[in-house]
């Protein structure tokens, strides 16, 4: 079943994230590390990362643990069973009470990893359903542009807050929203070239088989054509 992202849901930022005897990144050498897969994307950018301190996976500078998503990896940490992982933002913000702090940002040292992505069955992006993955692009880009707006930064922290945020995470998740959530192929190649770089499996085909641009252009044009709500934000950078 092939699948394709059809846009961008926000900007990735993931930050390496260790216990608090661990200062830096160079303190985690020889130590476990949390990662919900060993060959998962962000286990892959988190590889990456270490690679810009000289800690190798392949030369044994550390080792991979498989712990699972964001709950079981931060309990693996907590009972010092693993000293580190890699996070999304509103993340790393909520586990700072526990003495967890960042020690790398993943924009520092693969700028243009792509974030989450809106993504559908190929066969579902032509068919009865697209409809429906239209007017959710468009919601989300009159959202995005309503929290980018610094004047509703206030009133868009309490919205987060009353979905589930914490007051700690809700501003970081802020950081993260793109006006402009059309997938491109510079960021999309890059988790491709990753998996290439350390011997993964690959998908077939090319990184330009699993993205459209057709359901992001067509939303924006009807914007511009006032077809949605006149906002004229909807689609800019």
């Amino acid at each position: 079943m092939s699948f394709k992202a059809f846009g961008y849901l926000n900007i990735s930022n993931l930050q390496l994230v260790t216990r608090p005897e661990i200062p830096n990144v160079e303190a985690l050498r020889f130590h476990p590390l949390a990662v919900d897969a060993p060959n998962t994307g962000w286990a892959v950018v988190l590889r990456k990362m270490l690679l810009n301190y000289d800690l190798d996976l392949n030369r044994g500078d550390y080792t991979f643990v498989s712990a699972g998503g964001p709950a079981t990896r931060i309990a693996s940490m907590t009972q010092r069973q693993t000293f580190g992982t890699v996070f999304p933002p509103p993340i790393p913000a909520n586990v700072a009470p526990l003495g967890f702090h960042t020690v790398a940002y993943q924009r520092d040292i693969v700028p243009n990893y792509p974030g989450n992505v809106m993504a559908a069955r190929a066969d579902q992006l032509k068919g009865h359903s697209r409809h429906g993955m239209e007017r959710f692009m468009s919601a989300w880009l009159r959202a995005a542009a309503y929290a980018s707006d610094p004047a509703n930064r206030d009133a868009t922290v309490a919205i987060l807050g009353r979905h589930g945020n914490t007051p700690l995470g809700a501003p970081s998740s802020i950081e993260g929203v793109t006006l402009n959530a059309r997938p491109d192929h510079d960021h999309l190649i890059v988790p491709w070239n990753l998996r290439q770089e350390f011997g993964l499996s690959m998908p077939a085909g090319t990184v330009d088989n699993y993205f459209t641009i057709k359901l992001y252009d067509h939303v924006v044009h009807h914007s511009d054509d006032g077809d949605d709500g006149d906002d004229p934000q909807v689609g800019q950078k």
